[in-house]
């Protein structure tokens, strides 16, 4: 097949952004802190640990890794997998947070013990805020009624932004810093908690005005009753632009009862539109909850979004166009090769520049056995990774939801790819979304 170029969408009358950030140090148990860079424009900023980083119990979170910045306005993603390492059939419930100015972002999970299905959990946080004066963002940890180490945190990854202007919003209340009409901007919903019912309802949205965006989405399921069991599927976006996700949890009280989901779309309007993060509860009763919903829209003066094909080639705008956001998405289901070690899913050729590209969807099977199954994003040696634990088909987190964050530079158009591999056969990859924010300068740290 011939490589085709993807179409260019620029917005007209949009000023260029400027990103900034500072390198991730860790103040992880045991681990020695990394050096902060001071920060320079334009600049995004990536880290990464590898783990196992302990998990506090007992009550209380422990830090895992943070970010410092300077002054401004600035929103994050911290990406990270929760391991249970115990044989016990005890539930152990975490809570994870990213903590910034004077907000923060929770997520809810419950991995199953070290043998079942479950028994690793994504999760992908998200924030932002303005301050006035340097400040740390602090990504931790807190396993309740377990002992530490019980749970740990593998793959940890780190990313800032910043920009001119700043929303944040919750509930009818809107505050903005800096320039309320600028087109170069963040903008945040702190959307609380909902519950999901057996009918597809909107649990929360954002206006956003004319414009191209980035839309990420993030909450956790929860579920309140012993009894019941829950599969939600959720969807963010509009029209034929969206993003799509499957999470599922046991009843209260059992390993799996909360689960973390996160989706992505990218959406282009000459008017304002809003924003929605749509639900529904596939199982009967409906009585799951949604909870910590956040969603953060990215704007950028240049968009081109496309279906994914290994043949498409992403162009390059041009140098002044900043910022630049390159989408795609994959609506077909992808087999994973059994037992055939990493076999390319989809990729992004990207221009040579430095990127940050954020991959989201989900992971199923339909065996009657469990599955391990690893995915990775990025370049050859240098990727994110994720690993997880699929039960048999037909059960409670046969399906689970994945984000994966990669950071990197090269020059030259290069391909950014999604690889997976699986211990098994009939293990499938679908409704993919892969993100890429183009920096004018990326610093990585990776982290001791």
């Amino acid at each position: 097949m011939s490589a085709r170029r993807l179409p260019r969408t620029i917005t007209r009358s949009i000023v260029p952004v400027m990103l900034g950030a500072a390198m991730l140090a860790t103040t992880a148990i045991g681990m020695r802190a990394a050096p902060t860079l001071a920060a320079r424009t334009p600049l995004m900023g990536a880290g990464e640990l590898a783990g196992p980083v302990p998990v506090l119990g007992g009550g209380g979170f422990g830090t895992v890794a943070s970010l410092s910045v300077a002054p401004g306005n600035w929103a994050f993603f911290a990406k990270g997998v929760l391991r249970n390492t115990t044989g016990s059939p005890t539930a152990r419930p975490v809570r994870c947070r990213l903590a910034f100015g004077s907000g923060r972002d929770l997520v809810l999970a419950s991995p199953a013990s070290r043998d079942r299905g479950g028994s690793r959990q994504v999760f992908l946080l998200t924030h932002a805020a303005h301050i006035d004066t340097a400040a740390t963002a602090i990504l931790s940890c807190g396993a309740p009624g377990s002992r530490t180490g019980d749970i740990v945190v593998e793959n940890v990854r780190m990313v800032a932004f910043k920009s001119a202007a700043l929303g944040r919003r919750k509930g009818t209340l809107e505050t903005t810093t800096g320039n309320a009409d600028a087109m170069s901007q963040v903008r945040l919903l702190v959307g609380g908690d909902a519950l999901v019912s057996g009918e597809i309802r909107t649990v929360a949205s954002l206006p956003l005005p004319a414009g191209r965006w980035a839309i990420t989405a993030k909450a956790s399921l929860d579920q309140p009753t012993p009894r019941d069991q829950g599969t939600v599927r959720c969807a963010v976006g509009i029209g034929t632009d969206y993003g799509v996700t499957v999470g599922s949890v046991r009843g209260q009280g059992q390993p799996g009862d909360r689960t973390p989901i996160a989706l992505e779309m990218v959406h282009s309007d000459d008017a304002s539109f809003e924003a929605r993060l749509d639900c529904q509860d596939l199982s009967d009763g409906g009585t799951t909850h949604i909870r910590d919903i956040r969603l953060i829209a990215y704007r950028a003066r240049a968009v081109a979004n496309q279906e994914l094909d290994p043949s498409a080639i992403y162009s390059d705008f041009p140098a002044w166009m900043k910022p630049v956001v390159f989408a795609g998405y994959d609506r077909n289901l992808r087999e994973v090769p059994p037992d055939t070690g990493y076999a390319t899913i989809n990729q992004m050729s990207l221009p040579g520049a430095s990127w940050v590209v954020v991959a989201a969807g989900i992971i199923e099977h339909g065996a009657a056995q469990r599955r391990d199954v690893s995915c990775r994003v990025g370049r050859g040696s240098d990727h994110d990774d994720i690993d997880l634990r699929l039960s048999p088909a037909g059960t409670s987190s046969a399906s689970q939801p994945f984000a994966i964050t990669w950071a990197g530079s090269f020059s030259g158009q290069r391909a950014v790819r999604l690889q997976c591999s699986a211990n098994g056969s009939d293990v499938r990859i679908y409704y993919l979304t892969m993100t890429a924010y183009k920096a004018g300068t990326l610093v990585e740290a990776p982290l001791e």
